[in-house]
């Protein structure tokens, strides 16, 4: 059988089969942009760099995969992610140094891919290898461009050329995200798959800052329920039932309502709703970064969520969730957590995957009723359903 990645048949000219990178003849006669053959790793340690997602979500999941590229490695790792995304890294001891890549802004067009390029090579660590969990030609450019000769990833997209090592194409909903992503990483490991529990390490600074927000509104994180009634994806993530369920829940427990500062008329509409039922909610949209909602996330009573960043940071810190299945499906981006759950609608047409029903009417989100969602968290809540 063909190893992964490769065609029936092909393999690596003789000279190169089995030898480590350091020894290998396209590794020194190939210019960085080109693809070179499938070579080894370098021999331990080394360099190595991780290439995040942009999605929060995906960002989060894709934590699983740290641990394995360090052990490969045999050093913390160099990790790229976008700039508001560092602060969940900020405490892992298997990551050396983090750099900010942003394509939309510092790193955009060709000046901005020099701008990458000229600081992945004035970094501290250097990297050797380079794992692109992305599947867009863009993510694989500004690989090729960094002057790391070693790039693995998927193919396809216009971008095979620009991978050293590639797999591919890309599962399309094959089996869940994040295991998808964990076959660039199963060449490597002697020992089998890695072990695909997301987890990220909280900052205690951020945690600290929380705990004095929390504190001047007289509020405790761990007796909050909070809701995440938005989705950056679009409204088919979107469950219309959070102020039915506010109003279900006891009225001992304060309801916190966090997103996005964008998501802010979307948390004022659910906290209008609420006191028109006589309970309150703080609106947090936009008042925590990402290190203050880890934080809070990990010390809430519950959270619920639909399928969004927040429920997948959530499930990372070790937080109680519940996520909402409406156009999307678990199969493919449930939580993984020790404490995460989920439910699904149970609709024919579903899972879509659009941003917008086609229907007249979206009934995924009606599909779900408040007291569903309440019973599945009362033992959360400490009272029977």
């Amino acid at each position: 059988m063909a190893p992964p990645g490769s065609r029936a048949g092909a393999r690596p000219p003789p000279s190169c089969a089995g030898a480590p990178a350091s020894r290998c003849p396209c590794a020194r006669s190939t210019p960085p942009w080109r693809a070179s053959c499938m070579s080894a790793l370098p021999e331990p340690p080394f360099a190595a760099a991780l290439l995040m997602p942009a999605w929060l979500g995906d960002c989060a999941l894709a934590s699983a995969l740290i641990p394995s590229v360090a052990a490969l490695s045999g050093a913390p790792i160099q990790l790229w992610c976008r700039p508001a995304q560092r602060a969940l890294f900020a405490c892992d001891p298997d990551v050396g140094e983090v750099l900010a890549y942003d394509p939309r802004r510092e790193h955009r067009g060709l000046a901005g891919l020099w701008r990458l390029r000229r600081a992945v090579q004035r970094s501290r660590l250097r990297p050797a290898a380079l794992w692109i969990l992305p599947d867009s030609l863009s993510s694989a450019l500004a690989g090729a461009v960094s002057g790391v000769r070693l790039r693995i990833g998927y193919s396809g997209q216009g971008r095979t050329a620009l991978l050293s090592r590639r797999l591919g194409p890309p599962p399309r909903r094959e089996g869940h995200w994040l295991e998808e992503r964990a076959r660039l990483l199963a060449p490597f490991l002697p020992s089998g798959p890695p072990d695909l529990q997301p987890r990220l390490h909280l900052d205690p600074a951020a945690a600290a800052r929380l705990a004095a927000k929390l504190a001047a509104r007289e509020l405790d994180a761990a007796r909050c329920v909070v809701l995440v009634p938005g989705a950056t994806y679009g409204p088919t993530k979107r469950w219309p039932g959070f102020a039915a369920l506010g109003a279900a829940l006891p009225a001992g427990l304060p309801l916190l309502v966090v997103g996005s500062a964008a998501e802010r008329p979307l948390a004022a509409a659910l906290a209008t709703a609420l006191a028109a039922q006589g309970r309150a909610a703080l609106d947090l949209c936009g008042a925590l970064d990402l290190g203050e909602l880890a934080a809070l996330l990990a010390q809430a009573r519950c959270t619920v969520s639909g399928d969004t960043g927040p429920m997948h940071l959530a499930a990372a810190v070790g937080g109680r969730v519940l996520g909402l299945f409406l156009s999307t499906s678990p199969e493919w981006t449930a939580p993984r957590g020790p404490q995460a759950r989920w439910l699904v609608a149970d609709l024919a047409c579903r899972p879509c995957f659009a941003r917008a029903c086609p229907l007249p009417v979206q009934r995924c989100g009606e599909a779900i009723a408040a007291q569903t969602v309440r019973a599945a968290i009362a033992d959360w809540l400490g009272e029977a359903a």
